[in-house]
């Protein structure tokens, strides 16, 4: 056999931990790989059966613990073995009160006062915070109020339609609402500045009635009508906005729009999609 051909079919099997001592009750970040292999199981503490590349985390670990790593090849087992090591909690002990007949505290007395524990590591928290408003649309002149809520922020400012330094959490009503209002609130966060935004649109309704077509232009009698169309824009011939209506039993809807100037027209569409011409034009004022 060839000797480069050999060593590249060589079972190979690698086992590790991201540290080798924690405190009592961390986990661990195992990895392993493995190659050439036909089976692997895990002992000690881990188990189950591990494909040949992978990443795992441990229970928390309160003993000295090995994780065992075995696998089957062609020419025979592969094991591979890491240890990880656990620190327990360090009891500090008080020194009683108290002296001897002499006024000297012995110094072979031994410590009866209660036993002081080191405390576990404090979670770690990740920067939040969000910002509602208790409705995106309103009626003009209607209130609405504004609600946040954060953790591992300070510093917090309130910009657009609202301005001033903020709580890391509140909440705020809001005067009568009579055009858009936008509102963004930026916090300082061991991260980076942090960001919430949202929005209210004031919005009215537009009346339109319509007669329904009857005729196509060139005279004949339309046959197969599917839907109609309305097409509204902020500048005259121009349309934004497509509403289909297909309910044909209909000839009026009112349309909630944000406030402002609008200019509608209507089209028909057939059942083959076959568009019509625009209707005349219409202008309506949402206020």
């Amino acid at each position: 056999m060839d000797p480069a051909l050999s060593a590249s079919i060589k079972p190979t099997l690698n086992l590790s931990v991201d540290r080798a001592t924690v405190a009592s009750g961390q986990q661990v970040l195992l990895r392993w790989s493995a190659t050439q292999v036909q089976s692997c199981q895990a002992s000690g503490g881990w188990n189950g059966y591990p494909r040949n590349l992978g990443v795992s985390r441990s229970g928390p670990l309160t003993a000295p613990t090995t994780f065992t790593l075995t696998c089957d090849t062609v020419v025979g087992t592969l094991t591979r073995s890491v240890t990880v090591n656990v620190q327990q909690p360090t009891n500090v002990a008080t020194a009683p009160t108290g002296s001897s007949a002499e006024g000297q505290t012995p110094a072979s007395t031994p410590a009866t006062g209660p036993a002081t524990v080191a405390a576990a590591p404090a979670p770690v928290v990740e920067p939040r915070l969000e910002l509602r408003v208790s409705s995106t649309k309103v009626r003009p002149g209607d209130q609405v109020s504004l609600s946040w809520t954060s953790a591992a922020v300070s510093n917090c400012r309130a910009s657009g339609n609202w301005s001033g330094t903020r709580a890391a959490s509140g909440s705020e009503q809001l005067a009568a609402v009579t055009t858009a209002q936008s509102f963004t609130l930026r916090c300082d966060s061991t991260r980076g500045e942090i960001v919430a935004m949202t929005s209210v649109e004031v919005v009215g309704s537009a009346s339109i009635a319509w007669q329904q077509p009857t005729y196509n232009l060139d005279g004949t009698v339309i046959d197969g009508l599917r839907a109609l169309r309305i097409h509204v824009g902020t500048t005259s011939g121009q349309y934004t906005q497509i509403i289909e209506v297909s309910d044909l039993s209909r000839s009026q809807t009112d349309l909630e729009l944000p406030v402002g100037e609008y200019f509608i027209a209507m089209s028909a569409v057939d059942t083959d999609g076959t568009e019509s011409a625009l209707s005349n034009e219409v202008r309506r004022v949402v206020q």
